[in-house]
């Protein structure tokens, strides 16, 4: 029993011992004190076990300390196990923090670990690392880049991947790398795939010591789509009618055809020298001072033009775009220069013709102002004697018209009665109706001297404007009024009025509105023979007030009604239009018209109904509450 219990207990402290050498492998474990401690206890416990192994152990008792089997029990028990074992906590005790520290770094080794694999299996780099020429290892990115199964690339020939124009490339990099052992080397290579695609790549690679023995670590990177987005941006850039290039430290590095031919200078030529100096020096200042906020992130115009110097010595106008950008690694600028020499003279000959139409125009305003000027005395002339004239006029018309009333009635109640003879009855006849003639033309001409003299007033800014608010009833009313007295001679034709809306007012001096409405009104009366006459009012829009008169009468053609409204107009049409009705003076029309502008309406005529006869109309201002 006792040999059992010391069996186990031996075993225990064995895989205790066991699990301690495996943490001991830890140097940092090693050198902690507690790790003698350790030792000495598990030896004293493995002394002790053997002492008390042979005071059980017939053929062992010949060779323990003592032969008194108590005593040796007692010494085996004390110092045997039970000093071992407080050997052994106190190593325990000591151990405890660096052990702790052992697990927790074991664990985040292996949390490490895994990290360190899984960016290693979904990075989109290819990674490899090659001995002796052969790949012994791979990630799943390198795998996929080449088209193989995972693990088919292990133990194969790096080489075999690579284009063969590019071997010597590669080894002339393998023979440095090797030789320095230190730094990176980073190179465009193409790659061969197992389809036999070829793929352009960027490998950087570096030594590494793999497993104690040299080797290469390259990161590849697929760059075939972005080497064909290259190709077509250069293809773009040299067929571009602008000017491009790429500046560092104001030398010029890259540009395209189009800049050569716009200078005239070669690449070489242009990169030798500063870009400043082929910039026109009164330029120069502005395009340092842009430059340098440029680079230094400041707000910079988007687009903005200045001059070069071509090799010829000619003067070439440019306008700009500007970006920063990189260029191999290092920050550039991109421009982007437009030839606008010929927009440049053309903005410089618009602008020397625009001095002298400006200076012809200034000429002519003052000869304009001159005439104006003379034009406005002889207007004032033209109404103090047309004033002067009608009133002069008046006098002897008004002798004629009332002589020749007298002379008529003379014959008509006192000469006339009294004649037998035929003849005589004839010519005196005939002299009554001259004398009516007189009256008509006479009545006339009285209407034309009143015509000329209000038209006068009117340009001349003398007529008087009685305004006061008038509404809409109130002026049809009037109108129909006075009108209907005029249509007993017409019974074939009606006059009737329409109203959306009689309460609306305008503001309006009642005299000049009943002279454009009567005289319109006329007009319609003059030129119907049958059909009716519609005077009618709505409002045209939110403010403005319509008034149209609609007759169905005779009707002008187009070209009367585009100069119905000249002043002395008279048609001349012998076939259709106002040219069958009686004539007028020529100014009734003229005059609604100024009035009518005068408070800032318009007025105008159109076609009737179903394009017969005429509908005249005038719009004025509503008057607000």
């Amino acid at each position: 029993m006792i040999f059992t219990l010391t069996a186990i207990r031996t075993c225990l402290l064995m895989l205790t011992l066991a699990a301690l050498l495996l943490v001991g492998k830890n140097p940092n474990v090693r050198r902690g004190t507690g790790w003698g401690f350790v030792t000495l206890g598990f030896g004293i416990v493995a002394l002790g076990s053997m002492l008390q192994l042979g005071a059980h152990a017939p053929f062992l008792q010949s060779y323990t300390v003592f032969g008194d089997p108590d005593t040796n029990k007692i010494i085996a028990e004390i110092f045997g196990f039970y000093l071992g074992i407080c050997f052994v906590f106190i190593g325990l005790w000591k151990l405890g923090p660096i052990l702790y520290k052992f697990f927790i770094s074991e664990k985040k080794l292996s949390e490490s670990e895994r990290n360190f694999q899984t960016i290693i299996d979904t990075t989109i780099e290819g990674l490899v690392i090659i001995k002796d020429g052969c790949i012994v290892f791979a990630n799943p990115s390198l795998e996929k880049m080449f088209g193989v199964s995972p693990g088919e690339l292990i133990g194969a020939r790096a080489m075999d991947f690579i284009v063969k124009e590019d071997h010597d490339r590669v080894y002339s990099r393998r023979d440095d790398i090797i030789a320095h052992k230190d730094g990176k080397n980073i190179s465009e290579y193409r790659l061969l795939n197992t389809n036999g695609e070829i793929r352009s790549a960027l490998i950087s690679s570096q030594y590494i010591n793999w497993k104690g023995e040299d080797a290469f670590l390259s990161v590849i990177s697929d760059i075939t789509e972005l080497k064909q987005v290259e190709e077509s941006l250069s293809a773009i850039a040299n067929t571009a009618a602008e000017a491009i290039g790429i500046f560092q430290d104001e030398y010029l590095v890259y540009c395209n055809p189009a800049m050569i031919t716009t200078f005239g200078y070669t690449f070489a030529e242009l990169q030798n020298k500063p870009f400043h100096q082929f910039v026109h020096p009164d330029d120069r200042a502005m395009l340092y001072e842009r430059y340098n906020a440029r680079q230094a992130g400041e707000e910079v115009p988007a687009q903005y033009d200045y001059r070069l110097i071509g090799k010829n010595g000619e003067t070439v106008w440019v306008m700009i775009s500007a970006g920063i950008t990189r260029w191999k690694g290092r920050i550039a600028t991109v421009t982007i220069l437009t030839n606008v020499t010929d927009r440049k003279k053309a903005e410089e000959a618009v602008r020397l013709a625009k001095e002298d139409l400006e200076i012809r125009v200034e000429e002519r305003t003052r000869d304009l102002r001159v005439i104006n000027d003379q034009l406005i005395a002889i207007s004032n002339q033209k109404s103090a004697f047309v004033s002067a004239a009608s009133h002069e006029l008046r006098t002897p018309l008004a002798s004629i018209l009332g002589f020749s009333a007298l002379v008529r009635k003379i014959l008509d109640k006192h000469v006339a009665p009294t004649v037998n003879d035929p003849a005589l009855e004839e010519k005196i006849g005939v002299a009554l109706e001259n004398l009516d003639i007189i009256k008509l033309e006479g009545d006339r001409l009285t209407r034309l001297l009143d015509d000329m003299l209000d038209v006068s007033k009117i340009e001349a800014g003398q007529a008087d404007w009685r305004d006061k608010p008038l509404s809409v009833r109130s002026i049809v009313d009037d109108a129909l009024a006075v009108s209907r007295i005029k249509l007993d001679a017409k019974p074939k034709v009606t006059l009737k009025a329409q109203s959306e809306d009689p309460s609306l007012r305008i503001l309006a001096d009642p005299d000049r509105i009943m002279q454009v409405v009567t005289n319109l009104l006329d007009n319609a009366i003059k030129f119907t023979e049958q059909g009716e006459i519609v005077i009618s009012t709505r409002l045209a829009r939110k403010d403005v007030l319509e008034f149209r008169i609609t007759d169905t009468g005779t009707g002008m053609t187009e070209r009367e009604r585009g100069l119905v409204f000249q002043k002395y107009y008279q048609a001349e049409s012998p076939s259709k239009g106002i040219s069958k009705a009686p004539k007028g003076t020529g100014l009734g029309l003229a005059i609604c018209k100024e009035i009518i502008e005068h408070y800032q309406g318009m007025i105008g005529v159109e076609p009737g109904p179903d394009g017969v006869g005429s509908s005249f109309y005038f719009r004025l201002p509503l008057l607000k509450d």
